[in-house]
Parts: C-alpha cells; sequence; structure tokens
C-alpha cells in the first residue's frame, strides 16, 4: 500500500458491478473499509438521507463514494464529521451520481468543515493535484499513461504507467501488441470503451457520454516510442 491512509468507500448495492471493480483495485493501495449504504424504499426525494447511510465508528482519512444515487450525498458531510475526514472522492462515471448543483452544495458544506471534496468526471479524469490525501490514489490511479514501444510500425510492447480505476488500461494494454502505429490510438480507444466502466447516457455537463469522454482520454494519454 502507499501511505497509511484509511479510507472508507459508501457502495449502494444497485451499482455493485460497478463499484466492486473499482473496491478491488483501490483496495491494492489504501487500507479500505467498504460500507453498503440502505436502499431506499423507492426512488423518491430523500427527506433525510442521513438514515441512509449507517453511522461509522472510528477515523477515516479519505471517504469514497461509490455509485451513490445523487441525494445520499446529502448526509456526507455529518458522517465526514464523525470520521475527522479530511477528503471527500466522488466519482462521478454516471451522470446522476454527481448532478453539478449537489456536488456545489456539498462541496461547500464540506469546505466549511475544513473537507476537500473531489468530483472527477469521469473517475479516469483524476489526476495528482499536491493533495496530500488525494495524491495517494491519484498517483497510481485515475488519469491513465500508456507507453507504447512501436518496432517497424508495429506495436512491441505497451507498459501501463498509471492505470484507469477500472483496471481497463490495462486490458487495453495487453491487446495492442502487434497493432499497427497508424491505427493504435483508433484501436486502443475501441477496446477501452468494450471494457470501461463509464455510462453510456448523454452527460448534460460534458455534453456526450462518459464512456466516450473515458475513452478519448485514454487515446490521447498514449506515448509512443520508437525502438
Amino acid at each position: 500500500m502507499v501511505g497509511a491512509l484509511r479510507a472508507l468507500a459508501l457502495v449502494h448495492p444497485v451499482t455493485a458491478s460497478w463499484s466492486s471493480r473499482i473496491v478491488d483495485v483501490l483496495s491494492r493501495i489504501l487500507d479500505l473499509s467498504v460500507v453498503e449504504v440502505v436502499p431506499a424504499p423507492e426512488y423518491r426525494v430523500l427527506d433525510e438521507p442521513e438514515r441512509y447511510v449507517p453511522r461509522v465508528d472510528g477515523r477515516f482519512d479519505l471517504i469514497l463514494c461509490l455509485g451513490l444515487p445523487g441525494e445520499y450525498l446529502l448526509a456526507v458531510p455529518g458522517l465526514a464529521a464523525a470520521c475527522r475526514a479530511r477528503c471527500v472522492l466522488v466519482p462521478v462515471d454516471s451522470p446522476e451520481w454527481g448532478p453539478p448543483g449537489l456536488a456545489r452544495q456539498v462541496s461547500e458544506e464540506l469546505g466549511e468543515l475544513g473537507v476537500k471534496a473531489f468530483f472527477p468526471r469521469p473517475f479516469c479524469t483524476l489526476t495528482p493535484i499536491g493533495d496530500p490525501v488525494l495524491d495517494v490514489v491519484a498517483s497510481r490511479v485515475g488519469r491513465p499513461l500508456l507507453e507504447v514501444y512501436v518496432r517497424g510500425g508495429v506495436v512491441v510492447e505497451a507498459r501501463v504507467l498509471r492505470c484507469t480505476p477500472c483496471c481497463s488500461t490495462r486490458f487495453v494494454a495487453e491487446r495492442l501488441v502487434e497493432v499497427g502505429v497508424d491505427e493504435l490510438r483508433a484501436r486502443a480507444g475501441l477496446l477501452h470503451s468494450y471494457a470501461c466502466l463509464a455510462s453510456r447516457s448523454l452527460d448534460p455537463l460534458t455534453g456526450d457520454s462518459l464512456i466516450h469522454v473515458s475513452s478519448r482520454i485514454l487515446a490521447e494519454s498514449i506515448v509512443i516510442r520508437e525502438v
């Protein structure tokens, strides 16, 4: 593990297929505890969101909100205060997880507590920014970095220097050997779309689906080196 940070991951049963892979990756980096929030009886406005987020004992440096329906985030400032958290990370791989207005409200409430909040949209836009808590994660996963070695116009090796949180970068790298350099970025984008966990729904904030945003990020991240 990098560092000695304790992290608390809040997950929702409905998005378990997404969060389970993320939790697996982050567990290799952090001292991670996972708590499942309580599903609301039906989709509706949550008058008391804190009822659906269990109380947690102990101190955590980082709170990760993984795949939570938007209104659950309203309970996070109170939880952060109780845990004495220093940072809250809310990956937005689906538009309904981080509505901009709600994100601003929660960020302001956390800011009043001295807690920093980050909403990478999608998760693979995360980069180190000099924050001692966030950078423990961002130095290992987030915006991908992929080195590709080319000989005679063909890929002979691909190395993942920084992986996406869902590990799609490794999936792509394993399948690029013997691909021609002229089709490299297009092929990487297609492979990434197959393995990526981000939503295919239109995201009003970016004007595109988050899986397309993520695919472009990976294609742009490739560093080509002749050998």
